[in-house]
């Protein structure tokens, strides 16, 4: 009897053994498993200028970042998806991070996609940090969300007051009808008083391939603007330019920050020539960081960068990073550390968070830049 209890005895501290090894490695496992951050891009489809660029981005911060020994000891991986910039597609991406990725946070540039899903982010507790312009994106009350750009408030705020130095009385606007143009268009308009002058024309057109917006300038032109403002995706912003100077506009011409990528001047010819744009970086005088970017992105991809949504997407990935310190993964904990985020110095400028401002970047970092001989000078 002795025997069969001193064997059963040993049987069971073997099994015990057995087990909490099991669970060691099991622990040690999760310890080591990668900080998971969702990435919902417009990689193809309208806007795949802009995606593709904010994944190259994203891929050059991931880099960095596991170099450099991760976040607490762990990599982060970036997982992709493309919404191929239609909301219904980027509601469906998101959710697959959410649910079956399990991410711990994200990043995303299509403004409708990322409104159509707010909800699921604050459900499960999926912070995000969003490069997207779109006034709403803010606006939404949700605290999961963070803007990791120059938002439109901001841009289109610092744009009416130029319109007012310049000396501009009457403003017209032709806009995408998504939640991109349509935000920068009211507050647009809500600035218009306070800085003198009027808008008096607004045309939205649908986002598509094929586009022809002569429809809507003849009528702009009609209201005998002194200043036009283009407020779209690079694509449309193209058309909009070879459009205008079909009809012989002779408005000063105002874009937003897609009207500053490399792609404009390229297809747009001398159309873009006297247009006025904004960025968050002084093109003639890139500081130290952005030429670093600029090397470490031409090592990776063996070409340079088209446009700065690679380095949006580059910051926001790298804000992810600060947030995620001390978290364990948990999202909750992830939002609460971004709202701590204070003078973070990104490529694109300095970000500040608290528990009710989400806009990241300030005023001071719009620079307006005009088109002379086909290249961004800054605008004196």
């Amino acid at each position: 009897m002795r025997l069969d209890i001193s064997a059963g005895l040993q049987s069971g501290l073997v099994r015990g053994a057995l087990l909490a090894g099991a669970l060691a490695l099991s622990i040690s496992a999760h310890a080591q498993a990668p900080y998971k951050i969702g990435a919902v891009l417009c990689s193809s489809g309208p806007f795949a200028s802009v995606g593709l660029e904010e994944w190259n981005g994203a891929q050059l911060a991931e880099q960095e970042i596991n170099a450099a020994g991760g976040v607490d000891g762990r990599k982060i991986q970036v997982i992709h998806e493309d919404d191929q910039g239609r909301a219904d597609l980027s509601v469906t991406r998101a959710n697959k991070l959410i649910d079956q990725d399990k991410v711990s946070a994200m990043i995303a540039c299509f403004g409708a996609g990322a409104t159509a899903y707010a909800g699921s982010l604050q459900k499960n507790k999926v912070p995000l940090f969003a490069m997207i312009a779109s006034a709403s994106i803010t606006g939404l009350n949700n605290p999961y969300i963070f803007r990791a750009l120059m938002g439109d408030p901001t841009v289109v705020v610092s744009l009416a007051e130029l319109l007012k130095k310049q000396g501009k009385k009457r403003v017209s606007i032709v806009y995408q009808g998504d939640t991109y143009g349509t935000g920068a268009m009211q507050v647009l308009k809500d600035s218009a008083k306070k800085n003198g002058f009027e808008v008096v024309a607004a045309e939205s057109f649908p986002v598509q391939a094929n586009l022809d917006l002569t429809p809507q300038l003849t009528r702009v032109r009609s209201a005998n603007p002194d200043a036009v403002v283009i407020w779209a995706g690079v694509p449309q912003t193209i058309v909009a330019l070879k459009n205008m100077q079909q009809l012989g506009f002779k408005a000063q011409i105002y874009g937003g920050v897609p009207m500053s990528t490399a792609q404009v001047p390229a297809a747009a010819g001398d159309a873009v020539e006297g247009a006025i744009t904004p960025d968050a970086i002084d093109r003639t005088q890139p500081n130290p960081a952005h030429l670093a970017y600029n090397v470490k992105y031409r090592k990776l991809f063996g070409k340079d960068p088209a446009n700065t949504y690679g380095m949006a997407a580059y910051d926001a990935v790298k804000l992810i990073a600060e947030a995620l310190k001390g978290s364990n993964g948990d999202g909750a904990k992830v939002m609460a550390n971004g709202e701590k985020i204070r003078n973070y110095q990104g490529l694109m400028g300095t970000y500040s968070y608290s528990r009710k401002e989400r806009e990241g970047l300030g005023s001071s970092s719009v620079v307006w830049h005009q088109y002379k001989g086909g290249k961004l000078e800054l605008l004196k």
